[in-house]
């Protein structure tokens, strides 16, 4: 598959401290990866090596096939801290990033469809100044995501000032980019967030990358059924049947996912007539293989 995004041997230092040391990555197209790790680990680092606005001691990176900043007019990103100017509207702050990038006056009907798109339509005359800091989040993501079409979406803590209902538009903004091809690098040390929105992580420690892996939303949230080897196969159309989706299977256990709701899970057990001997969680969470690689806490 082709790969948007490609490190090799990838080294930057500040000084005598190498932030990031021999690196080696690879993101495939279409793919929604997360770069985790805590504060200072070298994450926005990373991202800035990849969009040319830092330069490696060694070491290669390519994205989109060429060097750093060569296609970043295919590129949208959105930094850690994007500047919007609080006494103009939502309309005035894109008609701003507009003019700086030299796009062509955009008239009003198309910057409202950029606004729908940010779910910040109808918001007026009102200023920025008056935003919440998941509005002004919204804003900041519209301003990024301006020049279209992109083919790479590079985030930088793109969750920080999000509620919870931010956090679920967020989620839905990033299924239907990645549903249009485009492919998306996120930096966070927003663990639980990142788990219902990537398909694979690197977890970046002490300058390098200690894990990388495919991460499957679904899969992350199975659940083990333990039942006597003779109702197995019982057991699996019983759990398909409730909505499950079976993606392992042993003499004495089904793995479901799909059903995180456990009530569900033991009524289609027993209207098959089927008693499980157990029931437990599989997969664990993204900050406890935070935890579990790296021995310490993300902040």
């Amino acid at each position: 598959m082709e790969s948007v995004v490609q490190c090799e041997h990838l080294t930057k230092k500040y000084g005598n401290r190498a932030v990031l040391d021999e690196i080696s990555l690879d993101v495939p197209a279409g793919d929604v990866c997360a770069i985790l790790g805590r504060n200072g680990a070298g994450k926005t680092t990373l991202l800035r090596l990849a969009l040319g606005l830092a330069f490696p001691n060694s070491g290669v990176v390519r994205v989109l096939g060429g060097a750093p900043g060569a296609h970043n007019d295919q590129v949208a990103f959105l930094s850690e801290n994007v500047a919007v100017y609080p006494h103009l509207t939502a309309v005035g702050n894109l008609q701003v990033v507009a003019g700086a990038c030299g796009l062509p006056s955009l008239r009003s009907d198309s910057l409202d469809d950029i606004l729908q798109r940010v779910s910040l339509a109808g918001t007026g005359r009102k200023t920025v100044a008056s935003y919440s800091l998941g509005m002004k989040r919204r804003l900041q993501l519209a301003m990024a995501t301006m020049v279209r079409p992109h083919a790479l979406m590079i985030l930088d803590e793109p969750t920080n000032g999000l509620d919870v209902e931010g956090m679920l538009w967020l989620r839905r903004f990033l299924s239907e980019e990645r549903d249009k091809g485009t492919s998306i690098l996120i930096a966070s040390h927003a663990l639980s967030d990142m788990q219902e929105i990537i398909t694979s992580y690197a977890i970046l420690h002490e300058g390098r990358i200690v894990r990388r892996e495919a991460w499957d939303p679904v899969v992350a949230g199975a659940v083990e059924v333990v039942v006597d080897p003779v109702d197995v196969s019982v057991a699996q159309r019983a759990l398909v049947s409730g909505g499950g989706r079976i993606v392992a299977s042993s003499a004495g256990s089904v793995t479901v996912a799909g059903i995180q709701d456990l009530h569900a899970i033991y009524q289609a057990l027993y209207n098959a007539g089927v008693v499980p001997r157990d029931v437990g969680a599989v997969r664990t969470s993204l900050e406890h293989i935070f935890l579990e690689v790296t021995g310490e806490c993300v902040s």
